[in-house]
């Protein structure tokens, strides 16, 4: 049965645990969950988390049954991509991972179409690469999509190629890259994703990508736009920020390689270390 009402909803699954679970309450769970459409305090956003930790851990025990490789090569699949994103090539590794971030930012809604800005801090000494925008933020349906595991590759291509029959809205394709498969790309380099926007609050580990790490809310702030924190291995951030550095440190390789040039949203990207050691792109749309 479906429960619509979230307060009811975590009443009746609250105290379970994972394992307490039958086939019957996961079905039941993810509709009931998938039926919430807004979020309108702190209090709610983590109980809606707790729920869905309950659902996702749940899902990874059934998959857990299957064998000890089953979650390993799943994991491997959504993390590598069709193309295996992250090749031993150094520079094509940082370009494909930098380009994937700023793709999956630019694929969000926004409110005003000429305000659509990016922030990525660069943090070397403690191995985060901090992204800011301003998107709308995440609604419930983002969240169930971000940690799925029913937005395959491959229904993602049917989507497209049957969008003229079915009448598919571009932006809800988009929605499919930016808070589900295309996300879970950047798990190629990132070790854990911490996402903070709207009411939301919740980290994924590399290792269970599907399960959602519910934030304490003791230092929460309520945010109307999405920052993600990604923390990688020694080293790679300090990589990363350099490889930007040497590949734009021309005037000719600003002007023909300007990123904001082969987007559609995304009016500017700001790429800095620190106050006094940063760049950036800006254009009119």
């Amino acid at each position: 049965m479906r429960i619509t009402d979230l307060k009811s909803l975590y009443d009746q699954y609250g105290k379970k645990s994972s394992g307490a679970l039958a086939p019957d309450d996961q079905h039941a769970l993810k509709a009931s969950l998938d039926s919430i459409k807004d979020i309108k305090s702190k209090e709610d956003a983590k109980k809606f988390l707790q729920l869905l930790t309950l659902l996702r851990e749940s899902e990874v025990k059934s998959i857990d049954g299957l064998g000890d490789s089953a979650m390993a090569t799943i994991t491997g699949a959504f993390a590598g991509g069709d193309e295996g994103v992250y090749a031993a090539d150094t520079d094509f590794m940082n370009a494909r991972f930098i380009f994937e971030l700023v793709q999956n930012v630019d694929d969000c809604k926004y409110q005003d179409v000429n305000n659509c800005t990016l922030e990525i801090q660069f943090d070397i000494e403690s191995d985060i690469i901090r992204l800011e925008y301003n998107e709308l933020g995440f609604q419930p349906e983002n969240v169930l999509a971000i940690t799925g595991l029913g937005n395959s590759t491959k229904n993602h291509k049917k989507a497209r190629n049957v969008k003229a029959e079915k009448e598919i809205d571009q932006s809800d394709l988009q929605e499919i890259g930016e808070k589900g498969i295309g996300f879970k790309s950047i798990f190629g380099l990132a070790k854990q994703v911490k996402i903070t926007s709207q009411y939301f609050c919740f980290t994924i580990d590399r290792n269970r990508f599907f399960v959602p790490i519910v934030d304490d809310y003791k230092e929460f702030t309520y945010t109307n736009r999405t920052i993600l924190e990604l923390t990688l291995d020694e080293g790679m951030v300090e990589e990363l920020f350099l490889f930007l550095k040497r590949k734009y440190d021309n005037v000719e390789a600003v002007i023909n390689e300007n990123p904001i040039l082969f987007l559609n949203k995304l009016t500017e990207i700001k790429y800095y270390q620190s106050e006094t050691d940063y760049f950036g792109f800006k254009v009119s749309r």
